[in-house]
């Protein structure tokens, strides 16, 4: 019994780890070759929001969350992404959620992702954390 239970959370670790491994390829491969951050100024961090019209959430929690984040930092880029009208880079960036904000360094680089409605205060401490 303890056997299966070793094996199973090991079994755990391990998907959990190559997740993690993926999901850091995948978005620095993006970042190099994206055209979105083609616009993007280097030294100074960004936030990208995935959204759509019809999404609740992203009015009306997501939104007034990046207003405030922008009124506490100031120095942030946003970029705010509509998947209705650019379903390619959605794709592009792995989203499968809204709304979907991901966390890029000041070289463009994408360090953090969020899926799901996420707070002021958590981005806050992603963006120091990268700085």
């Amino acid at each position: 019994m303890i056997e299966r239970l070793i094996l199973t959370i090991f079994i755990f670790v391990a998907l959990a780890a190559v997740y993690r491994i993926f999901n850091t390829w995948q978005m620095r491969r993006v970042a190099q070759t994206d055209p979105l951050l083609s616009n993007f100024a280097v030294g100074m961090p960004g936030v990208v929001l995935f959204t759509a019209d019809y999404c609740a959430p992203c009015k009306f929690q997501q939104r007034p969350a990046l207003q405030h984040l922008l009124e506490q930092v100031g120095s942030v880029q946003f970029i705010e992404v509509n998947v209705e009208t650019d379903p390619d880079t959605a794709q592009r960036w792995g989203v499968m959620s809204l709304p979907t904000t991901y966390i890029l360094d000041k070289t463009g680089i994408p360090r953090a992702v969020n899926h799901g409605v996420t707070s002021a205060e958590k981005l806050r401490q992603q963006l120091e954390a990268i700085s």
